[in-house]
């Protein structure tokens, strides 16, 4: 990791070097930086800017962070850093400083992907060391280091396996997928029996209705005839009304229930499998229906 000396302008600060393959990030002091000298009052200007003093807060957290393995939170302390030098007054300093976080950026990007292999790391550490080596500020040994660490960076990339592609990218000479074939009922008309019967059952119940509305209607009548006044009459009208009412309703309604269950028990039952169905009449006292029989 590159250490940078926070110190007045003038002062020396030591560079970080990538040594080898093994990405090691180490410190070593290699040169003197000669900055712009100040006068006074630019010096003093420079201690107060606020800019740099968050700036040199921030990566001095940042250091620690990568020195304990935190790498994710030194990536988080140098990018905050990075951020608030951008903001540092003067334009030389401000520039040698982004460009020791750059670097310290993409160190602590390769060091999170040794430990947590989130490609994202290799990527982002690929684009700042591309950045960074576009300084023309940077002497050869600085240009070199940059180069030998962006190598090892993009071999890393290229072994990484090849993502899935999506269904729509698929090669046009890979046969689909077969299809699934789909279940077929193994009775059809198994559906159409038994609503049949429901239809059916039902129609036994608005054929009952009608058997009642006969049944008050006949008493209406025999009501109305043995009547001896105006107002027994016009009462044994009234019901018999009331049993016509209830026995037409009836009849119609069981009459297409019946139908209807019939209906739909005859093609259910060509639709089905051979199986053991019988519909015949069921007659008994007070009774009439359809009796249904079989298995399903």
């Amino acid at each position: 990791m590159r250490r940078f000396a926070w110190a007045s302008r003038g002062a020396s600060s030591s560079r970080l070097l990538a040594r080898g393959g093994a990405l090691l990030l180490r410190c070593a002091l290699v040169t003197s930086l000669s900055l712009s000298v100040s006068t006074p009052a630019t010096a003093t200007a420079t201690a107060a800017d606020p800019a740099e003093a968050e700036a040199k807060a921030l990566f001095e957290h940042g250091q620690a962070q990568f020195e304990t393995a935190d790498y994710e939170g030194a990536i988080e302390s140098f990018t905050r850093a990075y951020e608030a030098a951008r903001r540092i007054e003067d334009g030389q300093f401000r520039a040698v400083v982004s460009a020791t976080l750059q670097f310290n950026l993409a160190g602590a990007h390769i060091k999170a992907y040794e430990i947590n292999d989130e490609p994202k790391h290799l990527e982002q550490a690929r684009v700042l060391l591309r950045r960074y080596s576009e300084r023309e500020a940077l002497d050869e040994e600085e240009r070199a280091s940059a180069a030998q660490l962006l190598t090892r960076v993009e071999e890393l990339i290229a072994a990484l396996p090849e993502p899935e592609p999506p269904p729509s990218e698929r090669d046009p000479d890979e046969p689909p997928p077969a299809e699934q074939p789909v279940p077929k009922d193994s009775n059809p008309g198994r559906g159409l029996i038994i609503a049949g019967a429901v239809a059916t059952g039902l129609s036994l119940a608005g054929l009952g209705l009608m058997t009642g509305g006969l049944v008050i209607g006949d008493a209406a009548v025999d009501e109305f005839l043995a009547a001896d006044n105006g107002a027994g009459r016009t009462a044994a009208i009234d019901r018999g009304r009331r049993g016509n009412t209830l026995a037409i309703a009836g009849g119609v309604l069981g009459g297409t229930l019946l139908v209807a269950g019939v209906s739909l028990l005859a093609v259910g039952a060509t639709r089905a499998r051979p199986r053991a169905v019988a519909v015949r009449p069921a007659l008994a006292p007070g009774l009439v229906g359809l009796h249904l029989s079989g298995s399903f």
